[in-house]
């Protein structure tokens, strides 16, 4: 290796590199002394080094008298074992894991911006475009990321979450208790963050909201009670409720147009099927623990969906039928009599 490519001078050109991808712009003063250049000459002879070995494309504006990063032409700005296709993963990927892990948002900010210093134009473009879709049809829950952080740290170190929560679905009557949770699995569902875990309230584990925790403590007092072997969060995220029975064996039949969404559905529930009538319509059959959760995804495609079973799903949405009936009947007759 040459004389003026030792490990010294490969230390200042890699940090003359990290300079150039995080700042706007750099002057010539601040590079001689933060990276203890003593002569024009010597800072020369690295930047053309990193221009013309390394393919970094830096620029000096003469009438502010700095140096920048030029804007991305059609190839990478400094070489990389990464695609182009890589690179543009990376940055859709790194947009999205600050959407949705809520702990990182501020992290994915500055990674952004340095990730597309490194990315042709073209590329930038594209990873807003697929990222924005994604988002905008992904909208998160308000959450609380230093809660979210405690709670991964606390599924990690396997340690007692105490928080204060309100579930809506305890029965007879919601109340805001305190909880000591011990933490096993985090999953994402209907646009919010939930931890499984078994809470010193409830005889069973169950499913918990982030958003709805007022707080979270990591207790290193209490016991932490580990998860049955064998578990499998695929197996329990169909429930929202705490106090979950035994499952229920689900069967509907669809007519179309939903009948086509349907066949393009992921497993939702555990041992899902969906088999495709004669008639066009398909039966979706599946095993759920959550009758409330099932009754909204049909209410919401009433005109297309027929339950064949179970009973209790019948009587649910029927309950609920005809509760929006009588609000709707009540409000036609309200207009009528202001009328």
């Amino acid at each position: 290796m040459p004389k003026d490519s030792s490990s010294v001078r490969l230390s200042r050109l890699l940090n003359l590199i990290k300079d150039f991808i995080t700042k706007e712009s750099i002057n010539r003063e601040d590079l001689y002394l933060k990276h203890g250049y003593t002569s024009k000459k010597t800072l020369q002879r690295d930047l053309n080094f990193l221009r013309y070995e390394l393919d970094v494309q830096i620029v000096y504006d003469r009438r502010s008298r700095t140096y920048r990063l030029a804007d991305c032409g059609p190839g990478f700005m400094v070489k990389s074992p990464l695609s182009e296709m890589e690179t543009l993963a990376l940055l859709v990927g790194t947009k999205l894991s600050g959407h949705f892990l809520p702990f990182l948002s501020e992290s994915t900010k500055e990674l952004i911006s340095k990730l597309k210093k490194l990315m042709p134009e073209s590329s930038r473009f594209q990873a807003d475009t697929l990222s924005e879709a994604i988002i905008l049809a992904n909208p998160v829950s308000r959450i609380d990321g230093s809660i979210f952080k405690k709670v991964v740290d606390a599924i990690h170190a396997k340690k007692v979450i105490k928080t204060q929560y309100r579930s809506p679905y305890e029965l007879p009557e919601p109340q805001e208790r305190v909880h000591h949770i011990s933490p096993w699995f985090l999953y994402f569902k209907h646009k919010a963050w939930y931890v499984w875990g078994k809470s010193d309230q409830y005889d069973k584990s169950g499913s918990f909201r982030i958003s709805r925790f007022r707080y979270a403590q990591i207790r290193d007092d209490m016991k932490y009670e580990e998860p049955p072997e064998n578990i499998r969060i695929e197996d329990l995220i169909h429930s929202e409720n705490p106090f979950c029975d035994d499952a229920y064996n689900l069967k509907l039949k669809i007519k179309e147009p939903f009948a086509t969404s349907v066949k393009d559905m992921l497993n939702l529930y555990p041992q899902q099927k969906i088999t495709k009538e004669q008639d066009g319509t398909v039966v979706f059959s599946a095993k759920v623990r959550n009758l409330e959760e099932v009754s909204r995804w049909v209410l919401s495609s009433a005109d297309c969906v027929e339950i064949l079973e179970p009973q209790e799903l019948k009587e649910i949405v029927k309950r609920k039928a005809t509760t929006i009936l009588k609000t709707l009947v009540s409000r036609g007759e309200q207009k009528c009599i202001e009328g």
